[in-house]
């Protein structure tokens, strides 16, 4: 979308005048493009001052000179506006401008990495750094690596020579290890929550328990030090196990 064009939309959205395709168009651009989200948080704080302008000019207005006028002092200049739209749109960005950047920005994620890991960032727009996303593969080779939902505590800890992908990242959270081992510490999980651990041969369905994964040749290997899991074999028409503390 070139600059010009995202520059009408945002200005026809602030006066309440986007079409239902220009909407939708506008909506995506902010939702992938950093730099349009600044452009309309700097826009909105633009437009929010313009009421208070307006009112501070009508009250310098309405007070009467002094009998003996100081001298007068140098008109501040002012920058241009790059924003041209009616007045009445200064509200309407206060209250519904920023309302829409807030529900079209990423959410923010929980999950950070740490230790002896390569993070390959999925997402074109990831900010990078130790916080993943869903689409993010984590790679270990000397080291272990440890993933960490750090509002909850809940842990895992990435053997070397190891691989995991994020497949969802927040909520039902589900990780897929791909090559090695992993040691997790999960938290107790909320109702809509809980941890999934799949592997080529299963998954390991998780609501708060501390377990190991092991993928080999022929088969993955769940011990369970506290708590219980759910196995679920990757073949369809085989029974879950329910895989209790000491197995």
């Amino acid at each position: 979308m070139p600059e010009d064009d995202l520059e009408r939309l945002i200005a026809a959205h602030l006066d309440d005048a986007l079409a239902p395709d220009e909407a939708a168009r506008l909506h995506a651009r902010l939702r992938m493009d950093g730099e349009a989200r600044r452009l309309l948080i700097a826009a909105a704080r633009q437009a929010a001052t313009l009421p208070r302008l307006a009112l501070e000019h009508d009250a310098r207005a309405a007070v009467p000179p002094p009998a003996h006028p100081p001298e007068p002092e140098a008109a501040p200049v002012r920058p241009r506006a790059p924003w041209r739209w009616p007045a009445a749109a200064a509200v309407f960005i206060a209250t519904v401008g920023i309302g829409m950047l807030i529900r079209t920005a990423p959410p923010p994620f929980d999950l950070r990495v740490d230790g002896l890991a390569q993070i390959a960032h999925h997402a074109a727009d990831s900010s990078g750094g130790p916080w993943l996303h869903a689409g993010d593969r984590i790679t270990t080779t000397t080291g272990p690596a440890t993933l960490s939902w750090t509002h909850e505590g809940t842990r895992l800890e990435l053997g070397p020579d190891s691989s995991l992908s994020v497949e969802v990242a927040s909520g039902a959270k589900r990780v897929r290890l791909e090559r090695g081992a992993l040691q997790a510490e999960v938290a107790h999980q909320p109702a809509d929550g809980g941890v999934t651990i799949v592997t080529p041969f299963g998954r390991v369905e998780v609501v708060g328990t501390r377990f190991a994964v092991q993928i080999q040749e022929h088969g993955s290997t769940v011990s369970v030090e506290r708590g219980a899991v759910r196995l679920v074999a990757a073949a369809a028409g085989q029974p879950a196990v329910l895989l209790e503390s000491g197995y």
